[in-house]
């Protein structure tokens, strides 16, 4: 109990943090919008077998510099992972009929990523177009629409495909 209290706390702060830079630091919108530019380029790369993480940069540097990942920071991982074990059957279970969901979640970071970056260059310059919150909501929308459709399409096509590849193995009895 003590240590999802603390988290809460840590994310309020965070929270209030990352508002005030926004509020006072105009750059952070763009920064923002790049970084999550990047995330999805890199969720886009590894949409099949998801990221390498002896291949990711930051491992690669932590581990030439001999730096070990803190205790503190492997058990705050596990404890959250712990409080997501309930879940994790139904969400791997969704996941397996969700193939196109990574392409979907990378389009989506790249719009907000443009967004972001977009509303940045509005705050300097009145020619540059924004995106509104409604407009937002419904890309987010569709896109997250689209894939599930498309993979439950593939999903059950695949189903069907390998039904009846059974029933046409199967030897007849007369």
């Amino acid at each position: 109990m003590i240590g999802i209290v603390g988290e809460l706390a840590l994310r309020a702060v965070f929270i209030a943090i990352g508002a005030t830079m926004l509020e006072k630091l105009s750059f952070t919108y763009l920064l923002l919008g790049l970084a999550l530019t990047a995330t999805a380029v890199q969720l886009f790369r590894h949409r099949a077998g998801g990221p390498s993480i002896p291949r990711n940069v930051v491992v690669a540097a932590a581990r030439r510099r001999g730096v070990r990942p803190a205790l503190l920071v492997f058990a705050a991982n596990a404890f959250a992972l712990l409080g997501l074990r309930a879940l994790f059957f139904l969400v791997s279970g969704l996941l397996a009929r969700l193939a196109y969901l990574s392409i979907g979640l990378a389009g989506i970071l790249a719009f907000i990523g443009a967004k972001l970056v977009l509303h940045f260059a509005h705050l300097h310059s009145e020619a540059v177009p924004e995106i509104s919150t409604g407009v937002s909501l419904a890309v987010i929308a569709l896109a997250l629409a689209v894939t599930t459709a498309a993979s439950l399409l593939r999903t059950r096509s695949i189903s069907a495909r390998s039904s009846s590849d059974r029933r046409a193995r199967r030897p007849r009895t007369a």
